[in-house]
């Protein structure tokens, strides 16, 4: 019979530390004030801790849903949700497949499952989601393996676009 594996280092909570916490007003603070995200250092210096331990807690955080960064970019930071937004109501909404962020291709329409969402977004009509397939949307905030929120709707609306969930549980699963 095969041993258990233990993970390494502390297990992952999947509930805001108060460190965290800390680090997300700090986050909001610094970018009401001066306009842009800090870097680890300043934040690291805003917090009174290493760059390297300020920037575990931004990759936590990252990893939880209330911040997005580019990879490879300064100053990419952006806080996406406070750990007191909460929503009303979830209700499920069909992921119908995936879209090329590309060339124009026919999206494949096939019931993959359910996404849930705030009724609040799904309440303005009939919507379904979609997995994004390329890079050619980035421009839009929308990457591969993105799912976005559609309204169906019958005629072509000039400069419409979805609403794109940004949680690891949703937008990063393969």
């Amino acid at each position: 019979m095969a041993a258990k594996r233990r993970s390494r280092g502390r297990p992952q909570v999947p509930e805001i530390t108060e460190a965290q916490r800390k680090t997300l007003k700090e986050l909001r603070d610094f970018i009401a004030s001066r306009k842009y995200p800090p870097t680890m250092s300043e934040l690291g210096e805003r917090l009174g801790v290493a760059a390297a331990s300020a920037h575990q807690l931004v990759k936590q955080l990252e990893r939880k849903g209330y911040v997005t960064r580019e990879a490879r970019k300064a100053r990419s930071l952006s806080v996406v949700r406070d750990p007191e937004d909460r929503p009303e109501k979830l209700v499920p909404v069909p992921l119908v497949g995936t879209v090329a962020a590309g060339p124009a291709l026919l999206a494949e329409e096939n019931h993959l499952g359910d996404v849930l969402i705030d009724q609040s977004i799904a309440g303005r009509g009939r919507c379904f989601a979609l997995r994004i397939n390329g890079d050619s949307m980035t421009g839009a905030g929308m990457k591969n393996g993105d799912v976005i929120i559609v309204r169906q709707q019958g005629h072509k609306q000039t400069n419409a676009s979805a609403e794109k969930i940004r949680s690891p549980e949703v937008s990063r699963a393969a």
